[in-house]
């Protein structure tokens, strides 16, 4: 038997043999792909110059003989042979000149090598009658001259072709030497030669397509020329008498027939070559060092066998001891997760409510507060250390549906890019048109992690750019989802990026102190991801950004790609606009025989519920207040089908309404008729507790429209009564067109994808706000003062309105404004009130004028229609523009479509045809 001294010696020397060998190899590997990267770059990059200069030159003589041609123009016919000589003597690359007339005969020539006559029925002639200035390809003149064509149009009295030598090119990209043999060449839209240092194959029309039809040498050749023809940018190999060569190519940006320019030369002249002799004799180096080191470090490795064996003992050991403490840990930290969240939601709910009923002292109110924000970031804290300790007790499932991925995307850059607040970064999505439209998963874990790694990327940037890229690679039954997000941030230390993504700790706290997290957010990430079939890589540099990538698998399901209209409207981030199309077309239940009560103290927001109620055809009830709601159910003159109740109302609120309903009443229809809760303050925990308060279900406001529809068919709709009635009964208008209405703090759009794409309920809505906000705005004026608790109470409660009614018809602008107020008012400050109080009234009122200006526009201006047609007479251009910006500044009854006819003949320059119907 071997000693253990023999033992170690061949085991190290093995090690080195196999290091030596594998390094060398994979060390040739990368150097031969990074070597042969980087002549592909400098090839292309050649060619991008040789670009540049042959595009400049095609240029310059397009220009020239652009300019000739507009000289023979302006002369006199007997007097053209005359410039042509001009022309040809003051211009060296000129040959000759001929003039076809616009019956396409030779009307003139002069010089060397004219024209032929056949020229002008070439396509290179037609696109000069047709307005263009192009070369043509190489031909050869009667007397045997390589000669080009530049053709230039003569407006309607025909084309000018000017004859240069056929060397042209071949001379102005002799120079480009690549390596020793290498060269620059051009093809013509064909394949054939164009420029060549081979002179023959230029003067012989030299085309590899046609000798690979016959020689199969050259398909390789012809490959690379093919995807030339196609106007592609790239780089081919292919061999010539046993000779490899690498080709980089691309269109010539200026030829408009399509030309090609390549750079070519041998591999075998790479001077990186020499690379790879350096790593064999660097391997044989190493591996007789490893020899050495094998015969003196055998003994030292000999000795410590033992020692090691009695340590793996004791450390499997410990290892059984921290496995059972980590999953004590675990079922610790679940258990109480779920014991912190009821006392949570109780100091939630609690301290919210309390604040709702007002008249605190002002320091009491705003330790409240304080109350009520720690109780909402703990909530946030309780309930990631919940899906940590779930997913490490083993407790923690994925809910897997089918779910809608732009939405998705949409609903993440949403509450993303409020994060930026003032600072100064731009935000960038790249994602893929080819992006699957659905997928099956886990949809809220997926916007977990998105959330999580765009929230940091945010976070930790002060200045710069942070880029979301998205893309998916479908690969039989699993989808590949990626997403990546790169910021220009602070960074990460090299030493912190492994414990990046462990649980309970942050990273350089002294520059993070400043910041709010507790650090779980990447650890969560990290194992969800895993959970999928993924990892989590990241990159950074210490000051300037991080880049996080995050793989993990989906189920794909039957459905098509977004497509490029969706992937331009993520990009822009204006992907609310397509979803429109999806409210327009949302099919509602007509149901006529269902009745439902409307219950709000603001007459604006009852009109915008009734609004979105219509199109299911039933009958919609309102009470103003929460005592009127209760009198009406108490009184059951109509049985309800639901009740809809506003939470926060002055007198009686939402609350303290249920309760009178369910408890006081005492007839079975009150204690079991559905009441939906509608709040303007959908807070983590609220849900619960109107629950618990006897409401059957919870909206929020502003309404979407597709929750409504679902709590329309969940808690209305009876399927038994809907017998015998027609499907889809159409439920009122839609045709008022809105689209193009232009009013500022007013976005139209979302509006109108509000109220499903019904222009004429959302005109009505929008009429209601103009005529009925000056009253809340009157309540607003008189700011309350520090001694009158009641005073402000009422103007919170008032502003609160304002705030749901402009919300309630994408007014966001002023339903910010009124936002800000209402917490000031919640938080007793009358300082801010005092300041702002102003700017509210202000935007509010010059909404309301601009509705009612928009909404009581008839038909356009007779007179500026009048002075539109006397400037499109005269063809005043900025008066017809500064004109029609004033006619598009409506929306019109009648003659909405003439204003957009009188758009599109204006934009087309047919101010002639525009004045004659004005």
């Amino acid at each position: 038997m071997l000693s253990i001294r023999a033992k170690a010696f061949l085991i190290v020397t093995a090690i080195a043999g196999v290091i030596s060998i594998s390094s060398t190899v994979i060390s040739l590997s990368v150097a031969r792909r990074q070597m042969l990267n980087t002549v592909e770059n400098d090839m292309l990059l050649v060619a991008s110059l040789a670009d540049e200069l042959i595009s400049h030159r095609i240029d310059l003589l397009k220009a020239t003989a652009f300019s000739s041609a507009q000289r023979i123009l302006s002369a006199p016919r007997e007097e053209m042979t005359r410039v042509l000589r001009e022309e040809i003597e003051a211009n060296d690359d000129f040959m000759a000149m001929t003039v076809f007339d616009a019956q396409r005969n030779i009307a003139a020539s002069y010089g060397v090598a004219p024209a032929p006559g056949g020229l002008a029925e070439s396509g290179y002639g037609r696109r000069g009658f047709a307005g263009d200035v192009v070369f043509s390809t190489t031909h050869l003149d009667p007397s045997g001259r390589l000669v080009l064509y530049v053709i230039a149009p003569m407006r309607e009295e025909g084309v000018l072709a000017v004859t240069v030598p056929g060397e042209l090119f071949s001379n102005l990209l002799a120079p480009f030497k690549i390596w020793e043999t290498g060269h620059v060449f051009i093809d013509d839209e064909t394949g054939t030669v164009l420029s060549n240092p081979r002179w023959e194959w230029v003067l012989g029309r030299y085309n590899f397509i046609e000798r690979a039809k016959t020689d199969r040498r050259y398909e390789d050749a012809a490959q690379v020329v093919q995807r030339m023809i196609r106007q592609e940018t790239g780089v081919g190999r292919f061999a010539i008498n046993g000779v490899e060569r690498i080709c980089a190519f691309r269109p010539i940006a200026s030829s408009l027939v399509g030309w090609s320019l390549g750079v070519v030369a041998p591999l075998t002249e790479n001077p990186g070559l020499h690379i790879e002799r350096l790593f064999l004799i660097a391997g044989a180096v190493f591996f007789g060092m490893g020899l050495a080191a094998a015969f003196f470090a055998s003994k030292a490795i000999a000795q410590p066998f033992s020692r090691i064996q009695e340590q793996n003992l004791r450390l499997e050991e410990l290892n059984e001891v921290a496995r059972h403490a980590s999953e004590a840990k675990s079922r610790f930290l679940a258990n109480m997760s779920h014991e912190m969240r009821t006392p949570l939601n109780a100091i939630i709910g609690l301290s919210e409510l309390t604040l709702r009923d007002g008249g605190l002292a002002p320091a009491v109110e705003e330790n409240l507060e304080k109350v009520y924000s720690s109780g909402a970031t703990l909530l946030g804290i309780v309930n990631d250390l919940l899906d940590i300790s779930k997913i490490e007790s083993g407790k923690f499932d994925l809910v897997c549906a089918e779910y809608d991925v732009p939405s998705l995307i949409n609903d993440t850059i949403n509450l993303n890019i409020i994060r930026i607040g003032s600072k100064p970064i731009t935000f960038k999505l790249i994602i893929d048109e080819d992006l699957p439209s659905r997928l099956y998963g886990d949809e809220l874990r997926i916007k977990q992690i998105f959330n999580n790694l765009l929230s940091n990327a945010f976070k930790y940037t002060k200045e710069g750019v942070v880029e979301w890229r998205v893309s998916c690679r479908i690969e039989g039954d699993k989808a590949r989802l990626e997403t990546s997000v790169k910021d220009s941030g602070i960074g990460i230390r090299g030493d912190d990026l492994e414990k990046l993504f462990s649980a309970y700790s942050r990273l350089d706290p002294k520059n993070t102190r400043q910041l709010e997290g507790t650090g779980l957010g990447l650890a969560l990430t990290k194992r969800l991801v895993e959970m999928m079939g993924g990892g989590v890589t990241v990159t950074s540099e210490y000051g300037a950004g991080s880049a996080f990538t995050a793989r993990f698998e989906q189920k794909p399901v039957n459905a098509p790609p977004i497509g490029p209209e969706a992937a331009a409207n993520l990009r822009n981030f204006h992907y609310a606009a397509q979803k429109r199309s999806r409210s327009a077309a949302l099919s509602r239940v007509h149901i006529p025989y269902a009745k439902v009560l409307v219950v709000d103290d603001v007459s604006i927001n009852l009109d915008v519920a009734k609004g979105m109620m219509m199109p299911y055809g039933m009958q919609v009830d309102t009470a103003l207040g929460g005592r009127e709601a209760v009198e009406i159910l108490r009184a059951a003159k109509v049985r309800y089908d639901a009740v809809f109740m506003d939470h926060m109302m002055p007198g009686i609120d939402g609350i303290e309404a249920v309760r009178l309903i369910r408890e006081e009443i005492g007839t079975e229809y009150a204690k079991t008729v559905p009441i939906i809760v509608l709040t303007a303050n959908a807070l983590m925990g609220n849900e619960e507790m109107f629950l618990g308060a006897g409401f059957q279900d919870f909206l929020t406001k502003p309404i979407d429209i597709f929750r409504l529809d679902a709590v329309i068919n969940r808690w209305v709709r009876n399927k038994s009564r809907e017998r015998g009635l027609p499907e889809n009964a159409p439920a009122g208008g839609g045709s008022t067109d809105l689209v193009s209405w232009v009013i500022p703090g007013l976005d139209i759009p979302k509006a109108l994808e509000r109220f499903g794409g019904n222009g004429e309920v959302l005109a009505g809505t929008l009429r209601s706000y103009q005529e009925q906000i000056h009253g809340l705005l009157d309540a607003l004026k008189p700011v309350p003062g520090p001694d009158d608790p009641e005073a402000l109470k009422r103007y919170t409660v008032t502003v609160h309105g304002v705030k749901g009614a402009s919300y309630g018809i994408c007014a966001d602008e002023a339903g910010k404004l009124a936002e800000d107020l209402e917490k000031a008012a919640r938080a007793g400050d009358l300082a801010f009130i005092a300041a702002h109080n102003g700017r509210l009234i202000d935007s509010a009122e010059r909404l309301a004028a601009a509705l009612a200006d928009a909404l009581g526009r008839d038909a356009p201006d007779p007179g500026v229609l009048a002075r539109l047609k006397e400037a499109c007479r005269l063809y005043d251009l900025p008066e017809v523009d500064r004109l029609m910006a004033e006619l598009e500044r409506y929306a019109y009854r009648s003659g909405q479509d003439k204003v957009r006819w009188l758009r599109e003949r204006i934009d087309a320059m047919d101010l002639q045809t525009a004045a004659e119907q004005l």
